[in-house]
């Protein structure tokens, strides 16, 4: 070999060596990724025992971890979100439940519960909290209308008061040049005493 080629044989050495090095770090990751999804899996099993055995609580906690994991599928959240509501039902904290139905409203619009699978205290609570974000999105839209049709009659108004006056001072300097005689008289003489 040249000794040209020696740096370019440096460079290929270190870039190797470098790559080689973060292979662990990034199979390391993807390992500790997929163990993070297998755990927030297991959590929601854990937590729907909890719930089946009425221990809301402990089923509480484990399902906000699992939404504190940003690594989770939205599936994962959906169903976190659900079980979490049943949990604030079964607790008879229709309140809390509310607040959570509104949240996974948010995290997902177009949410719809199982007919058949959701029992009706949940279908309900799902009916009345869609009404309501309904209703206040009806609100809003309705004042945001009101307030840009308001705007929109102030800038009509103001755009013909200023057509009139220019409409106005135009016909009126038109009629002052037509009826001004071209040469004027002089002032009259004062009286003498």
């Amino acid at each position: 070999m040249s000794h040209s080629n020696v740096p370019g044989m440096k460079f290929m050495a270190l870039f190797l060596s470098v790559w080689l090095s973060g292979m662990p770090v990034l199979l390391n990751h993807a390992v500790i990724h997929a163990q993070v999804r297998a755990d927030c899996r297991q959590q929601l099993k854990q937590a729907l025992a909890f719930y089946n055995a009425r221990r809301f609580d402990r089923a509480i906690g484990l399902l906000e971890d699992c939404l504190e994991n940003s690594e989770r599928t939205i599936q994962q959240a959906v169903e976190a979100h659900r079980l979490l509501i049943y949990c604030y039902l079964g607790k008879k904290q229709v309140r809390t439940a509310g607040q959570e139905m509104k949240r996974l409203l948010q995290f997902k619009p177009d949410y719809q519960p199982h007919p058949l699978l959701d029992k009706p205290a949940y279908i309900a609570l799902y009916k009345s909290i869609r009404r309501s974000i309904l209703q206040q999105e009806s609100q809003r839209l309705k004042s945001a209308h009101k307030g840009g049709s308001n705007a929109a009659w102030y800038l009509i108004g103001g755009s013909l008061v200023a057509a009139g006056i220019v409409t106005t001072v135009v016909i009126t300097s038109q009629r002052s040049n037509k009826t001004r005689p071209a040469n004027l008289p002089g002032p009259p003489q004062l009286p003498k005493k």
